[in-house]
């Protein structure tokens, strides 16, 4: 029932944008419009991220509209470098390098050295990833300029979650938690949540990674936002297997393969059905196994922080 709930939720979130971009008096406004769903899009189906903000850059590129042809390049370096594809993501950085050339705005130089960082980091490159990051928070910092801040405090935590500096991971992770707190930001405190729980999981502290990983799953539920709950679902069930805790592994698997499946994530899908199967059948494991193969692994999905 929950679930069912996360996708009302979203859905009608999707649907209240699509009802303003109709109504929408002009070309940027509409533009403004669906780099929002674009965005919406991003925590469902990775795919139709894509394809809509590619459709919103040529629109963009149309009306020669800066800033809705800078957004949509932001977006799809994330979600190309999501996807493995990293030769369309650098092609899109490129692209985001030549136009702010042009730029007075600090922010968007910042902005340019955090979608380096985020990456370079799903690249596991995370000496890079660092740098940029670091690059981008000091004049966003300077400017005070929260939500960025947010999103690049929580990007070097999984930077130096992957460098196994889980210290220094924490103390990012917590002040983009505590950022996110203050400006009521609930979606950011998911995001965070799930890879404060993912360092805790690294940590071995299964207690705290637990509890952390079910508060993000609780906003999330209550947001539709699947890509946090497939990811913390899928975690959960690798901490119940590390404690033998069989039927709870089989449903936070279960669960994970199907919002991963639904995602377009089929790593993942596949990952979690392993796990779930772990306490199940010989025949399923057969069949898994065959999943196993069919499907090249994108992401480590075991403890992998989400990004």
């Amino acid at each position: 029932m929950q679930g069912l709930n996360a996708v009302i939720a979203q859905s009608f979130k999707i649907d209240s944008l699509n009802n303003l971009i109709n109504k929408s008096a002009s070309d940027t406004g509409r533009i403004n419009l669906l780099i929002e769903k674009s965005k919406l899009l991003s925590a469902i189906n990775i795919d139709s991220c894509v394809l809509l903000s590619e459709k919103i850059l040529q629109n963009a590129k149309r009306i020669n509209y800066y800033k809705g042809k800078v957004a949509a390049l932001h977006i799809l370096v994330k979600n190309y470098s999501l996807k493995g594809d990293f030769k369309s993501a650098r092609e899109k950085l490129t692209s985001i390098e030549q136009l702010v050339r042009s730029s007075k705005d600090s922010t968007d130089y910042a902005n340019l050295y955090g979608s380096s960082g985020i990456m370079y980091g799903i690249q596991s490159a995370y000496d890079s990833a660092i740098y940029f990051l670091k690059k981008a928070v000091g004049i966003i910092e300077r400017n005070n300029y929260i939500p960025e801040l947010i999103n690049y405090y929580a990007e070097l935590g999984i930077d130096y979650w992957g460098q196994s500096n889980y210290p220094e991971a924490l103390k990012y992770q917590q002040a983009a938690l505590k950022l996110a707190e203050e400006k009521k930001d609930v979606i950011g405190q998911a995001y965070v949540l799930v890879n404060i729980a993912t360092t805790y999981m690294s940590m071995g502290d299964t207690l705290k990674s637990d509890e952390t990983y079910k508060r993000s799953i609780t906003i999330a539920e209550r947001n539709g936002l699947r890509n946090v709950e497939v990811y913390a679902s899928s975690n959960l069930s690798t901490n119940a297997i590390s404690e033998a805790k069989w039927t709870d592994a089989y449903e936070y698997g279960m669960k994970a393969a199907a919002l991963g499946g639904a995602l377009g994530d089929q790593g993942i899908q596949a990952a979690s059905l392993s796990k779930a199967a772990r306490d199940s059948s010989s025949l399923f494991h057969r069949r898994i196994r065959q999943w196993e193969r069919y499907y090249i692994f994108k992401k480590i999905c075991s403890g992998y922080p989400f990004l």
